[in-house]
């Protein structure tokens, strides 16, 4: 599993997962996950919003801080956190790995396109870290 490889690759105990996937899904992929593994959820302590785009956008908030993020290939809510995080100043190696369409165990990672990640970083990033 890719992100088992991530986490073992560095150095990560816990992992937060943005997603909107039904219960049975979660619960499989904490069954599988060789790390404490978080979601946005009740269960967590999180408040349930009238709107499942508010949630979206506090996951997106999570992620985009994050010391580490592995987004989805073509998906847009990678692309925006992406964008995010280096107006935040991340590192983009911490930001550039993606979940291939294929998955091969060692094989060579797949990174998000360079103009994901802005060189320029945003003038007001300390109040927001």
């Amino acid at each position: 599993m890719k992100l088992n490889e991530v986490l073992e690759q560095e150095g990560i105990q816990q992992v937060f997962i943005a997603t909107d996937a039904q219960d049975d899904l979660r619960s499989e992929l904490q069954k599988q996950v060789k790390a404490s593994v978080v979601f946005y959820d009740s269960a967590n302590g999180a408040i349930k919003f009238d709107h499942k785009g508010k949630q979206a956008i506090v996951e997106t908030w999570i992620a985009a801080r994050a010391d580490f993020f592995l987004g989805t290939v073509e998906s847009r809510f990678s692309m925006s956190i992406q964008l995010e995080r280096s107006f935040l100043g991340k590192p983009h190696r911490t930001s550039e790995q993606e979940f291939c369409k294929v998955y091969s165990a060692g094989g060579k990672p797949c990174l998000a396109p360079k103009y994901r990640h802005t060189p320029r970083r945003g003038s007001h990033r300390e109040q927001y870290a």
